[in-house]
């Protein structure tokens, strides 16, 4: 039998669907008067295909655009910078360049840089920040950030800073391994592992390799992790078809 609170709760979860639908069409309208004025690589496809800016009223209309490939962005990043000194109207956060970072290069070999506006930084915390609450990190951890520091400013090393940060978690450095420059701030996975023992961490933020390399570099010292209770991991496609060797338990000294 349906019921009144039954049929209440299906019409709550219809109208936040059609909020989410409203926002998102709102947002389109925004982003497509940017990039009909300002984004060099679309207005080029706009005039190859004969296209302006009231051809898009909707997402809907998006299906008039080609895919655009890795390889076109590879081949000119900048071209996809949006041009905000054409945009007086955006606030100084919109126009600010903040930061640029890098793809890791993947089959390239090529670095491929991303312009991040202040907007887009502060926009990626607050993601960072829903993702660290909803993995129930919070202001008693202490966080390991496990990404080394690269020849080329990279996203994974600044989410595992500023993720843990916007829920007021403590963070300890990683600097492991990728000694590319002089200076003396890196660090070896067995004293990271060191570090990690000594100061209790409760998470350990990276991609699956690096918590692998250091669980088992602190199984070989025999080092007590007890104090671990998560690793935030994400895992990329060759280390998911790779074979899962089991570390011990993390208190180090415990049976293989």
């Amino acid at each position: 039998m349906t019921t009144r609170a039954t049929l209440a709760s299906t019409g709550s979860a219809e109208a936040q669907l059609q909020g989410l639908a409203d926002k998102r069409e709102q947002s389109f309208e925004r982003m497509i008067d940017l990039v009909a004025r300002a984004h060099p690589h679309y207005r080029r496809r706009f005039e190859e295909l004969g296209l302006e800016r009231a051809d898009f009223g909707s997402l809907q209309e998006l299906a008039r655009l080609p895919v655009t490939r890795k390889s076109d962005y590879t081949a000119a990043p900048d071209a996809f910078r949006l041009r905000s000194e054409c945009c007086a109207d955006l606030g100084l956060a919109e126009r600010t360049i903040h930061e640029v970072v890098y793809t890791t290069g993947s089959t390239s070999g090529n670095p491929s840089p991303f312009y991040d506006t202040t907007y887009d930084h502060i926009a990626r915390m607050a993601q960072l920040k829903e993702a660290a609450t909803w993995a129930g990190i919070g202001p008693h951890d202490t966080v390991a950030n496990l990404f080394p520091v690269t020849s080329v400013s990279h996203q994974g090393f600044l989410s595992a800073l500023h993720g843990p940060l916007t829920v007021g978690a403590k963070v300890i450095r990683g600097f492991t391994e990728r000694r590319d420059t002089p200076f003396d701030i890196y660090q070896s996975t067995a004293e990271l592992a060191e570090h990690v023992a000594r100061r209790r961490a409760t998470v350990l933020w990276g991609i699956v390799s690096f918590v692998r390399r250091l669980i088992l570099k602190a199984q070989e010292l025999e080092l007590d992790f007890s104090s671990v209770r998560l690793a935030f991991a994400g895992r990329s496609l060759a280390q998911a078809r790779s074979p899962v060797r089991r570390p011990r338990p993390l208190g180090g000294r415990g049976p293989a």
